[in-house]
């Protein structure tokens, strides 16, 4: 049986560059993320995730247009994007809902965490032609730096 599985990714913001991760199982740059576990909403998932693969906490730059701010319907900042991809892994296939969130970064530094990344790195909009990554992440930041131009997010 095809297994769908939410996850959720942070474009982590601080001082005009975004962080990335070097993540060990595809060798590639990206940026951090991970599955929803069971109990979490994906805006504990996309913090834990940001912060254990980083060590970075951060506060999401998202929009709440309706301005609910009561229980039990208490609104959440939306993800900026959600991309559906289909993942395959030694078990089977997995469709994967992924809730892009922005973050800003809290604290002055981060550190490798949970052992599934082996370096950290700042990018400004410049790096990205030059950053070993698939190309659908290289159009996410190309996107995410004109948003954050527009959101006047330092």
């Amino acid at each position: 049986m095809l297994k769908k599985c939410i996850v959720t990714s942070c474009i982590v913001f601080k001082n005009n560059k975004i962080l990335l991760i070097y993540h060990k199982k595809f060798n590639k740059w990206m940026y951090p993320g991970g599955h929803v576990e069971p109990g979490e909403t994906p805006i504990d998932a996309v913090k834990r995730e940001t912060r254990e693969e980083t060590g970075y906490n951060v506060s999401l730059a998202g929009s709440m247009p309706l301005g609910i701010r009561y229980k039990p319907a208490m609104e959440m900042p939306l993800p900026f994007c959600i991309l559906y991809e289909d993942v395959r892994y030694k078990t089977g296939r997995h469709m994967h809902f992924d809730m892009m969130y922005f973050g800003l970064a809290n604290g002055r530094k981060g550190k490798l965490a949970n052992g599934e990344s082996t370096k950290l790195k700042w990018i400004s909009e410049g790096d990205i032609n030059k950053t070993d990554t698939y190309q659908s992440v290289k159009d996410i930041l190309r996107y995410s730096f004109a948003a954050i131009k527009k959101m006047d997010v330092k």
